[in-house]
């Protein structure tokens, strides 16, 4: 039963952009994850000023929207938190 568990595990874990088979670096996977805080931001804001000039009557897409935002931009710091962290650890290591 292990072994059946132990060779449907992929070996590697590849990182793979859109639809290609082409295997993505840790730094343009971070850089997509940051363009798309971006614009779940920009989203928002556009959501805030549309319901300001009264072109969305409905509160509750605008506020789905911003709390999107808010959840993506919290996750983005605790990664850079933990990179940050990782980062001043390996600083640590004597050679």
């Amino acid at each position: 039963m292990i072994d059946k568990i132990n060779s449907s595990i992929p070996t590697q874990i590849q990182l793979t952009k859109k639809s290609t088979d082409k295997v993505s670096t840790f730094s343009e996977t971070l850089g997509d994850y940051i363009k798309s805080v971006s614009n779940d931001q920009l989203d928002a804001k556009h959501s805030i000023e549309r319901f300001l000039r009264g072109e969305e009557k409905d509160i509750h897409n605008t506020m789905i929207t911003i709390q999107k935002a808010d959840i993506s931009l919290q996750l983005m710091m605790q990664v850079r938190s933990k990179l940050i962290t990782a980062y001043q650890e390996l600083m640590r290591i004597q050679i």
